[in-house]
């Protein structure tokens, strides 16, 4: 007899969809966004890429750059894009990225980026927005400004793993 198998997971569409949505709020009359992605191979990033596109509109336009789910992967990624000399006359007036780390270590990349003159108040006003919302973090640095925002991916995670823990208890 097999015992069953439970899995709690993100809805990685619908956070997506929510992230997209906080794009359009951010940018009401549209814009560039540079969107730091996941690695494409992984189904979080392909169903929240997947999720964006569903909701955005066409007023919003996409550049994507390749990160691996952590800060210093990130930061080399926009730090390798911001040397390149398309970065300097691309007009990006967001950053999304699909998770906080990686929304943190885009803000340090362009922090750290020196530009002459106006061009580096140009990038320090860019709103930064992340994803998972973990209260040490994601939602610590919304408080403390250096996102803009975050999607809260782990309140459900709570209650799924509760339902599913509750749900073994039964099997014997």
């Amino acid at each position: 007899m097999f015992s069953p198998i439970f899995s709690v997971t993100s809805d990685n569409l619908e956070i997506g969809r929510i992230q997209g949505r906080q794009m359009l709020t951010l940018l009401p009359q549209g814009g560039s966004v540079l969107y730091i992605q996941g690695p494409s191979e992984t189904d979080a990033c392909k169903l929240r890429t997947a999720g964006m596109y569903e909701v955005k509109p066409e007023s919003i336009q996409i550049k994507t750059i390749k990160g691996n789910w952590t800060e210093a992967s990130a930061y080399k990624a926009v730090t390798s894009w911001l040397r390149l000399s398309t970065s300097q006359q691309a007009q990006i007036d967001l950053i999304a990225a699909q998770n906080d780390a990686m929304a943190a270590g885009a803000k340090k990349a362009f922090q750290e980026f020196s530009l002459e003159g106006e061009g580096r108040g140009r990038w320090m006003n860019i709103p930064f927005i992340g994803v998972d919302g973990v209260p040490s973090t994601g939602q610590a640095w919304v408080k403390a400004k250096t996102l803009t925002a975050t999607v809260i991916a782990t309140a459900h995670r709570r209650h799924g793993s509760r339902d599913a823990g509750e749900e073994c208890s039964h099997w014997n």
